[in-house]
This record gives C-alpha cells, sequence and structure tokens, in this order.
C-alpha cells in the first residue's frame, strides 16, 4: 500500500483544488465559478434583486431572473455530477497502479525465485528461537527496506508464496479486495458529504471518517495476514502460537514485520531482491553438500613405467 500513499496524495491533492473551483449552487456554501468580471458584476447585482423581490413586480425583468435561477441550479447540478466522476477517478487510480505494479513484480521476482528447501537449513530454523532479525531493524537491509514499504503487498505475497503457505496470486486477490473496499467506502462517504455536510465542516469530517475506515479494514486484513505468519511459523519450526501479536504487528507497523518475513525467506534461499524488481542468487542452496570441494594440492598420478 506504500506506493498507493507515494503516488495518490499529491494526484488527489490537486483534483480537490481543482473541484474546488467548480461552478456551484450558493446554498451548497461552495466556492463560486470565477466567470470574467462583467459577468460577476451581472450576476450579482440580478441576485440581489431577486433576493430583496423587486424582479417580482416587473415582467420584461423576471425573464433573465428566471434564466439565471435556472443557469445556477444547472451549475450546482453539473458540479455535483463532476464530483462524483472525480471521486470515482479517485478511487479507480490506487487500483490500476495496485495492478501494474503486482503484475511487474512476478515476472520480476516471483518467477525467478528457487525452490525452497524441504529442510530448512538450522541457522534459519525457528524451532527453538524467534526469527532471526529483529522486528525494528527492517532499516539493516535498505533493498528489503524499500521493496517492503513501496510494494508491501507484492513483497509480503511473494515472501508466503515462496515457502508454499499461499500461492501469490490468493493473497493479492484478497488484498485487492480490501484496497476496493476501502476505497469505495472513501469515495461514497465523500459522495455524500458533498451534498449534506457545509464546506467549514466536510473536510474535518471526510479525512475522520477516511481514517475510521481505513483503521477497521486494515484490522481484518492484519488478521488474514496473521493466520499466514502462523503458518509460516510452523513451516519454520515454531509451533507456538503468537497470532495476537501478529495481529497487533500487521495493524500497527506492516512494513515492519513485512521487511522481518521477508529477509527469513530470502537468507533461507539465499538470495537477494534488488531495485527494481530482480533476483540475485547469492549462492546455489545446497550445492555444497551435493558436490563437495576438496581443498589442497592437486596430485597428477603417473602411469606405470615399463621395464
Amino acid at each position: 500500500m506504500g506506493v498507493l500513499h507515494i503516488l495518490g496524495h499529491p494526484l488527489l491533492l490537486v483534483l480537490w483544488v481543482l473541484l474546488s473551483w467548480l461552478p456551484c449552487d450558493e446554498s451548497d456554501g461552495d466556492h463560486a465559478f470565477k466567470a470574467p468580471v462583467t459577468e460577476v458584476k451581472h450576476a450579482s447585482i440580478i441576485l440581489g434583486h431577486i433576493h430583496t423581490g423587486l424582479y417580482e413586480s416587473s415582467s420584461q425583468d423576471a425573464v433573465p431572473a428566471r434564466a439565471l435561477q435556472g443557469r445556477s441550479s444547472a451549475g450546482g447540478g453539473f458540479a455535483s455530477a463532476v464530483r462524483v466522476v472525480v471521486f470515482a477517478i479517485m478511487a479507480i487510480i490506487p487500483i490500476v497502479v495496485f495492478v501494474v505494479v503486482a503484475l511487474n513484480y512476478k515476472r520480476g521476482v516471483v518467477d525467478q525465485r528457487p525452490q525452497f528447501p524441504l529442510a530448512v537449513p538450522s541457522e534459519w530454523s525457528m524451532q527453538n528461537s524467534d526469527f532471526r532479525f529483529d522486528l525494528f531493524r527492517c532499516f539493516d537491509d535498505c533493498q528489503v527496506c524499500m521493496h517492503g514499504f513501496i510494494c508491501e503487498d507484492c513483497r509480503d505475497a511473494d515472501t508466503y508464496n515462496a515457502a508454499g503457505v499461499a500461492t501469490y496470486w490468493g493473497f493479492m486477490r484478497i488484498a485487492f479486495l480490501v484496497l476496493c473496499l476501502t476505497n469505495g467506502l472513501n469515495a461514497v462517504i465523500q459522495a455524500g458529504l458533498g451534498e449534506a455536510v457545509k464546506e467549514d465542516s466536510r473536510n474535518q469530517i471526510t479525512q475522520a471518517s477516511n481514517s475510521m475506515v481505513t483503521l477497521v479494514m486494515q484490522f481484518f486484513f492484519a488478521m488474514y495476514l496473521a493466520s499466514l505468519r502462523q503458518k509460516l511459523r510452523k513451516k519454520l519450526g515454531d509451533h507456538g502460537n503468537k497470532t495476537a501479536m501478529d495481529v497487533l504487528c500487521y495493524w500497527c507497523c506492516p512494513w515492519c514485520i513485512v521487511c522481518q518475513n521477508a529477509r527469513q525467506i530470502d537468507g533461507i534461499q539465499n538470495i537477494e531482491v534488488q531495485c527494481c524488481c530482480k533476483v540475485v542468487k547469492l549462492g546455489g542452496l545446497g550445492i555444497a553438500q551435493q558436490n563437495p570441494v576438496v581443498v589442497g594440492q592437486v596430485v597428477v598420478q603417473q602411469p606405470p613405467q615399463e621395464r
């Protein structure tokens, strides 16, 4: 989700600024459309006469008054329609980015990994210990930290897929569903607030509702991730139950726990995922046991001499 936050925030800010200058009805309390100076002056005079009732006594002037009122309400309807379209775009853009990044990571990393060993090496086993790297040591490896923050879901899906705990696309389908539900609920709430709440309190309510929706959805997603991490623990030899702690870690600091999982699996497979989405094999796993290397002086056997 990190890449969506980075790419989405500036775009949403620009769209919101542009949206604030769209024509809208005065009753909404929004900013009026910046028309030319003469038209603004003419509109303000007519509106002033409409509110004071001066145009009701003149049938000649009632025509422009009614026309201006119709134009104002039409502008308000146009602004509402455009607002809905913008909110839809704001919800779709992160989804498109999500899919593109997932496909690129699958091709560059997931498909290039070596086979996971049947027996976990003793130095990486969790039978008598926890993860080899502490939770808050994600900054020790810049490559893992970068992928864990920018490609958070892809990196975690890759980890569980490599260990045989879950499939890559199975994981990404759940993450995609959470993203769609979160953005969809936020868009619906913002569209509803646009018509029901005044401008001065709309931003505060929108921020509070978005934060609440995101926290709730991420909590349910953290429960799913914690169940996968429990399976990963058993795969690596740890048969204890630490689901509650894993839920809390995934909910409060997902990037740290993603990096911790990744470093453990990459160490077992003896590889490194480098920028951007590239697998570097540090050495063949099990080659030393299959083909032992003999260190010493080479002795050449001489053929027997004929007598």
